[in-house]
């Protein structure tokens, strides 16, 4: 095995996974691009053009075999994948990065703590089957790094809340032990929170663009694609644009790991079909009453429950339209047939 395919992820289970045939070999998709993308191989760096009977598209992260000519033929199956929906008008899913072995949510100290927006990544990010991280940037802007991490760890049961800085490396231990050579680690989050300054410092070097913040104090895009930067020490770090919007999509265990306590203190109520709004014997309400919960958390939860109901909902009369649209191309065919 390459040591370069081993540093960028290459393990005995991809290998068994690929193809036989010499003629092919594996490659990581560092871009893509307009039907074709950027790969790394075991020898570099090279631009592949995309099969065109290709399913599903490549996108930042995954696996990919390379034929002779440098097309590639084949998408390795996903071991992970981050997934968010593609906007309230459409049903489909929007796939981030693949194959991600830990997941960095980024919420910058520029300002407190977003906790809403935070357990709304978090979902997000359990949902990928990713190894999820909050990473609180920009932690020289803060008058107290620790407490803000603090109340973030209020919203990230189960998860590792690090503060960090690109001005004086805080964090970049913590980073680094999370990602040893051969793991790939992503970075979700809004824009100007600091993601492309912070692959730039740990890098050591300008990889991506950066951009000032705007007089409002929020970001601009400045990263307008996916991708995959190998690290100093043989890790690989993904940044992605900045989302200023995250729509959830099939996140339902998600939100379960997200609200863990909600959930558990659910299995406590009197009646098991509780809403948690005036039953008598509430657990859940029991726990805002006496401050054990906060009443800010239970309704992010419920609303995010209600968000992943209709989007389930979008997504079967999604599925129900296309089936009808089958059939009536199935029938129309079969009425034009010819006669015998």
């Amino acid at each position: 095995m390459s040591a370069n395919l081993a540093q960028l992820g290459w393990d005995e289970s991809w290998s068994s996974q690929s193809s036989p045939d010499p003629q092919l070999r594996p490659a990581r998709v560092a871009r893509t691009d307009r039907g074709r993308c950027v790969v790394h191989t075991g020898d570099g760096t090279q631009h592949a053009r995309l099969s065109p009977d290709l399913q599903p598209a490549p996108t930042t992260g995954d696996w990919v075999l390379l034929d002779a000519d440098g097309t590639v033929t084949a998408v390795l199956p996903r071991r992970t994948t981050v997934i968010r929906g593609a906007g309230r008008n459409d049903a489909r899913g929007q796939v981030l990065a693949a194959n991600v072995d830990v997941l960095f949510v980024i919420s910058p100290l520029s300002t407190a703590p977003n906790l809403g927006r935070l357990e709304r990544m978090l979902a997000l990010a359990w949902e990928s089957g990713a190894r999820p991280v909050v990473l609180l940037t920009k932690a020289d802007l803060s008058a107290d790094p620790e407490a803000d991490r603090a109340e973030a760890a209020q919203a990230a049961l189960g998860v590792d809340v690090i503060a960090a800085s690109v001005v004086d490396g805080l964090g970049f231990d913590e980073v680094r032990a999370l990602l040893p050579a051969g793991r790939t680690g992503a970075l979700i989050g809004p824009s100007g929170s600091g993601k492309s300054s912070l692959v730039n410092a740990l890098a050591d070097e300008e990889t991506l663009t950066t951009g000032d913040i705007r007089s409002d104090g929020k970001g601009r895009h400045t990263s307008t694609a996916r991708e995959l930067v190998p690290m100093p020490w043989g890790a690989l770090l993904l940044d992605t644009p900045g989302l200023r919007g995250v729509q959830l999509w099939d996140s339902a265990a998600g939100i379960e790991q997200t609200f863990s306590d909600i959930e558990t203190l659910a299995t406590e109520c009197r009646f098991g079909d509780c809403t948690h709004h005036g039953e008598p014997g509430c657990a859940v309400a029991g726990a805002v009453a006496d401050g054990a919960l906060s009443a800010r958390r239970l309704a992010n939860y419920e609303k995010l429950l209600r968000e992943q109901t209709w989007l389930a909902g979008r997504y079967d009369a999604r599925l129900r339209a296309e089936q009808r649209r089958v059939w009536k191309v199935q029938a129309k065919a079969y009425r034009q047939r010819p006669a015998r």
